[in-house]
Parts: structure tokens; sequence; C-alpha cells
């Protein structure tokens, strides 16, 4: 009963508006991009790799010899342009995160793995043939995720520390905030969250442990600047296990009702109450969309977040089960690692915020009798476009796949569309959506993905570089 509950409450939540419901996805085309692709060219899914504005659409990705690739698809002359190498990576987890700006202005950022962001920005309005290189910044900055408001002030998130703290202080890292307004510096780093537990003064007390966030930031049009973010932890302390235990939400008006841009350092919850900052885990509860026990064998990650009509956030949250006994402690660093777990279970739950409060429901239980209990591969990004059509992307039972309905229908379950059919000798990795952040609106979100090229008589673990293909997607 309850979950048919959560099904009547999905069909009706905002039937008081009348929509173009999505209906008959088709796949339009696919195009290759490269053949040489690394394994995560599309990896780190809460941030954006694709924008269309003014008639062409953006790519970015990472290779598998780390440089960072760029193409743009001009959808009037339906050709391709020129691929331009940006710069390398560090490793295989500084890929691009990929902006525009009000004036058409594309801006980059990618390169560390606990390092400075390399940042690039396009010469010419809505064109990306030249490009810019803009001061380096951040300190052990790893996983950009960037949103440009209509006042051209650049918001970015990332894991990584305060200038001001020493190498020693700031392990485990934080989730930092900057700003930059036009013409001006990038703001001082603002540390919104972290897993650890005491403080002293402004600084936490440290220990030599590992953090992740798979945060994401968006902007919506009355100007609310959101983040929505987990805290994964490892720690040799174990007094939170290996694995993620809260979900944060936060946001902050960035334009007042006057018309007045402001950017003050106060975020609050959806419930509009204001926290000391870093949230951590001893936060208050409404600092969190969800937490589970520390005595859990439960894991937690978000997807990136996407922002309906009205402003009210939309993401996926993927809950694994591990079997605690399966795991092992490295012999390096001493952590207990989830990476080689036995995963007992998975779940994938879709979160909505209604204006009051936080709703959810099983996904499983909203896809057609086709699909039931999926093998879904990684997380599940997410995109919502002008008309209020809601898609879901991944790997599902081996092939891409997006899942797709209108969120005002009536219809309680969602469509699928095979985007890239399963293939027998090879695999598909990571699958970004493009998502709106403000600037990028979304007519019809295009994909972006990669799979293995197997080497020619090579083994089943034999492979070679990624594929890396871009499909569009149409009615």
């Amino acid at each position: 009963m309850k979950f048919l509950k959560h099904i009547v409450i999905f069909s009706v939540v905002f039937l008081n508006l009348q929509l173009t419901y999505a209906d008959h996805l088709v796949v339009k085309g696919r195009h290759g991009l490269s053949s040489s692709g690394d394994d995560f060219a599309a990896r780190y899914e809460q941030t954006n790799k694709i924008v269309t504005a003014n008639g062409k659409t953006h790519f970015a990705w990472l290779e598998a010899d780390l440089d960072v690739k760029y193409r743009t698809y001009d959808h009037s002359l339906q050709s391709w342009e020129t691929i331009t190498k940006l710069g390398r990576a560090q490793d295989n987890h500084g890929g691009p995160a990929l902006a525009i700006d009000p004036v058409g202005k594309l801006h980059t950022f990618f390169g560390p793995h606990g390092g400075l962001f390399e940042y690039f920005k396009s010469s010419t309005s809505w064109e990306s043939s030249d490009w810019e290189g803009q001061a380096s910044f951040g300190e052990v900055a790893t996983y950009p995720s960037v949103a440009i408001d209509r006042n051209n002030t650049i918001h970015i998130a990332y894991r990584g520390k305060l200038d001001t703290e020493s190498h020693k202080d700031s392990v485990p890292l934080k989730l930092i905030y900057q700003y930059k307004k036009e013409g001006q510096p990038w703001s001082q780093p603002q540390l919104v969250a972290s897993p650890c537990l005491e403080n002293t003064d402004e600084l936490y007390k440290p220990v030599d442990e590992y953090a992740h966030y798979h945060h994401s930031l968006t902007i919506s049009e009355n100007g609310e600047l959101h983040l929505l973010y987990d805290i994964y932890f490892k720690s040799k302390l174990m007094y939170v296990g290996p694995r993620a235990r809260w979900i944060g939400y936060l946001k902050k008006s960035i334009l007042d009702d006057n018309g007045t841009w402001n950017y003050s350092n106060e975020w609050k919850t959806l419930s509009g109450n204001a926290h000391p900052l870093p949230i951590s885990p001893a936060s208050p509860g409404d600092a969190f969309v969800k937490v589970v026990s520390t005595s859990s064998d439960l894991a937690l990650t978000v997807s990136g977040v996407a922002l309906d009509s009205r402003g009210r956030p939309w993401f996926t949250l993927r809950e694994e089960t591990f079997k605690a006994e399966t795991c092992y402690e490295d012999p390096v660093t001493g952590y207990l690692t989830p990476d080689e777990c036995d995963v007992t279970h998975r779940d994938y739950i879709l979160y909505h915020h209604n204006g009051t409060s936080w709703e959810h429901w099983d996904l499983f239980q909203l896809l057609p009798s086709g699909l039931n209990n999926p093998k879904i591969s990684n997380i599940l990004p997410i995109s919502i476009d002008a008309n209020d059509n809601l898609y879901i992307a991944g790997v599902i039972n081996s092939s891409v796949m997006v899942l797709y309905k209108n969120i005002h229908s009536p219809a309680p379950l969602f469509n699928t569309l095979v985007v890239a059919p399963e293939m027998v000798d090879r695999q598909y990795n990571h699958v970004n959506i493009e998502r709106p952040t403000n600037q990028n609106k979304i007519g019809m979100p295009w994909l972006l993905f990669s799979f293995d090229s197997p080497l020619e008589g090579g083994g089943e673990d034999d492979r070679g570089p990624d594929n890396v293909e871009a499909a569009q997607l149409g009615y």
C-alpha cells in the first residue's frame, strides 16, 4: 500500500499545470567523437560536459592519454567542427566541466586530482574555435561543478581545502565553494561541508582520511543557487565506516526582490534554516535530505541536481548494501575499502522537493513491466527540459537507456528508450546527460557516453581505449 500511495502522489502532485507531455522519444543520431577516449571520458556525471546554445551543441571529454578534447556540433549546417585540444589532465580524475555565460562565452575547468584548476574561456561569443587561458586557482582541488548566473558571475563547487590550511590540516579534504564576478578575482574559498566531527575555532581537527562529495550546482530562474552533495568518508578510526551516510542540500538567494545581485556567504536548507558552516555529521537533522546509521552497511551516492519550471529540485540516489565481511583492509593505507566489497543489493530512489518537503519514490516501481529488477551500472544522472520533461540516463541492462516522463503527466510510469543496445564483446561505461544550469536552456538533452574497444586479438580483459559518442534525442 505504501508503494501504491507513492505512485498516486507522483501522478497527481502537479496536475494543476498542463504542459507538453513527453512521448515517443527517439534517437535522432549517434555521433562518434573519438576512438581514443578514457574509461572516464564522461564520468563524474554530476558535472556538465554538454552545453547547447545559439544553434550549437558543445562537448568536452577526457582522452585515454589524458588530453582534454572539445568539439562542437552546428545544428544549422548539421556538421561537426574541428576537434580542439584544451590541455591535459593530471590523471583520469581531472576531466572537464563545461558552462556558458550570458554573452555566449564558454568556460571549461579541468586538470587536477588534488592541484590547481586549469581554466579556459572562449575568445568569441557562441564560438569554440579559439580559447584564452585564465589564471589557475584552487587548493588541492578536484571535481569541479560549475554554474554561471545572469549577472555573469561564475559559481564553482569542488573538493579541496582552504588556502589558509596547511596540508596536514586540510585532510580530510572539504567541500569548497567560490565565485568570481566579471572582471574580478575569485572570492575567498568557503568551507561548505566536512566529514569531521570535532572542531577548534575555525579549523576542524585533522585526521589522515579520505572524503568525497559527488556535488553538483545549478541556478534557478529566480536567482537561487542550489547545491546537492553527499558526504563520503573512509576512516581508519572507522567511526563512520567506508561509505557515504549523509545526503545534504543547500541553497542561497543570489538575486533579491529588488533585482540586486547579492553574494553573501549564507546558505540555507530548503526549510529556510541557516546552520553554521561547514555542514558536518554533527549538524542538525534538517541540514540533510537523508541520513543512515553509521552501523549500517548502506552506501549512498547522489546524481546531479536538476530544477523544474518552479525551481524545485529533482535528483536520483543510489543506495548500495554491502556485505561488510567481504570488505578488506588496504595494506598500504589501512583503510577499510568498499571497492572490492560484495554488493548484495542496489536501489535507486527518485527525490523531489515539492516546495514544503522532500518526496521520494522507488525508481524500480516506476518502470514498465519489461524492466523488472533491471541491472544498473553506476549512478543515474538526471535532466529536465523547458517543458518539464524529466530524463534519467544510464547503463541499464548493459544498454545505454533513457527513462523519461513529464512531471505533470497522469501516467505513473516512465517511458523507456534504448539509445545504444547491448553489445556482446564490449561494455558501456559512464553516461553524461546535458543538464540545465541557468544559461543553458534544455530543449532536448544530448547524451555523452563511452564504451570499450576490444583490441584486435585481445581477450575479454584486453581492451583498448574507449569509443566516445554523442547521442541526439528527439520526438
